[in-house]
């Protein structure tokens, strides 16, 4: 039980780190997956409505990812990519962008709800400082990846792990790829939790 209550009439900004995402899935065991992102807003928005759903990351100049870029930016995601060069990270840069965004747009009285898509413990003081202002923050991450302390601080926190939103039926996501073997494998629409049990039992097979 939670004192914590949904209104469809909530305005709903989303904030997606995407290189923590891409991270997870890369600690899950796989080489390259993608997620679903439009089915993610999808699901996490409900019957609410949505102001803006923002997308976080950094590439290099002239990278293929910006290709990825493009495409989510074609399905109406607002991009904030920062340029870093090759060999240096830049995922501090994209942590502060994204925590100065959650702030100012809750200021500005831009959304009534935050929903925060990363695991990293980072955005711990960016959600006490949207919360201090009246917003509600829900933090989405895989489990087993996700800061303790985000987690306590959220209002609501949604297992990733449980969500549909791997889509083999969408051109961001074609195959699965194991890390440590040569095999591709199909994955069919359903939980990413499937696709982990499923990926246990090939890498056993070949084990």
């Amino acid at each position: 039980m939670t004192i914590i209550t949904e209104n469809k009439n909530d305005r709903v900004m989303i904030f997606i780190d995407i290189s923590n995402t891409d991270h997870m899935m890369m600690n899950i065991g796989l080489k390259r997956a993608f997620l679903d992102y439009e089915e993610l807003v999808k699901i996490l928005l409900g019957e609410r409505r949505l102001t803006a759903a923002y997308i976080f990351d950094s590439c290099v100049p002239e990278s293929p990812r910006r290709n990825y870029h493009h495409a989510l930016a074609q399905k109406g995601f607002r991009m904030d990519i920062r340029e870093c060069k090759e060999g240096v990270t830049c995922q501090k840069e994209v942590d502060v962008a994204m925590a100065r965004r959650m702030i100012v747009a809750a200021c500005d009285n831009l959304y009534d709800v935050a929903i925060v898509v990363s695991g990293d413990r980072d955005f711990v003081p960016a959600v006490d400082e949207v919360q201090l202002r009246g917003k509600k923050v829900e933090v989405v991450s895989f489990r087993d990846f996700a800061s303790t302390s985000l987690i306590k601080m959220a209002d609501k926190f949604t297992n990733m792990d449980n969500l549909m939103i791997v889509n083999t039926s969408r051109c961001e996501c074609p195959r699965f790829i194991l890390e440590d073997e040569d095999i591709e494998f199909i994955v069919s629409e359903g939980p990413l939790g499937f696709a982990n049990m499923f990926l246990n039992s090939m890498m056993e097979a070949v084990a």
